[in-house]
């Protein structure tokens, strides 16, 4: 017999490894889709940005900027609606009159008023002609401090006329013409009722309420 024939060896190809730059992930994915099918590129990782808090920080910082752009344009829109909303004011007044002259006096009370409470007020009144009910007719501007110093200004003209020899009832319209502190702008318009009853040819004593609106 003669000598068994030899298998020609067979040369295997070495293994080749896959390029990097593809992950587990994208090899299974792709091994799923039809051959036809538009391969689109693997997701490159978002770079962090160089500051704390990386992507997330930045993703927030996305956010926020544009919140606060709203809030800024809405606030630069519509100031007036919030530096002008008129409030209520209102309170009760009791002093007291000194004449100065023939035709001024100096007034000093005792206030409490809506957005002041507990406050002083002191003012100046001029006679500027005779009303037709036989009184008078004049000027007023008073100021009213609260307790921790802000004030308002007060301004107006009205009519006084005789109930009685020594008794007056006196009608104001007055408007606010600003103040100080928190009042620094205020305005606002109002009446005031008075009453007044002489006490000697030259004092006189009265009370009043105030009402009106007021904005600051």
């Amino acid at each position: 017999m003669g000598q068994p024939r030899q298998r020609p060896k067979i040369r295997r190809r070495p293994h080749r490894t896959k390029r990097s730059g593809t992950s587990w992930t994208d090899r299974q994915t792709r091994s799923l889709l039809p051959r036809n099918c538009i391969k689109a590129p693997p997701l490159m990782p978002m770079k962090e940005q160089n500051f704390p808090g990386g992507v997330y920080q930045n993703l927030k910082n996305i956010m926020v900027i544009p919140t606060t752009l709203f809030v800024l344009i809405m606030l630069s829109a519509f100031p007036a609606v919030f530096a002008t909303q008129a409030r209520p004011f209102k309170g009760d007044i009791s002093g007291n009159s000194i004449a100065l002259s023939q035709t001024s006096n100096s007034i000093t009370a005792t206030v409490y008023l809506t957005h002041l409470g507990n406050s002083h007020l002191i003012g100046t009144t001029t006679v500027t002609g005779q009303s037709e009910c036989g009184g008078f007719v004049g000027t007023e501007k008073d100021t009213i401090t609260s307790p921790n110093g802000d004030g308002i200004r007060l301004s107006g003209h009205g009519v006084s006329c005789p109930t009685s020899p020594t008794v007056f009832q006196d009608n104001v319209t007055f408007t606010v013409t600003g103040g100080t502190g928190r009042f620094s702008t205020a305005s606002g318009s109002g009446t005031i009722h008075t009453t007044i009853v002489i006490t000697s040819l030259t004092t006189a004593t009265f009370t009043a309420t105030i009402t009106g609106t007021i904005s600051y």
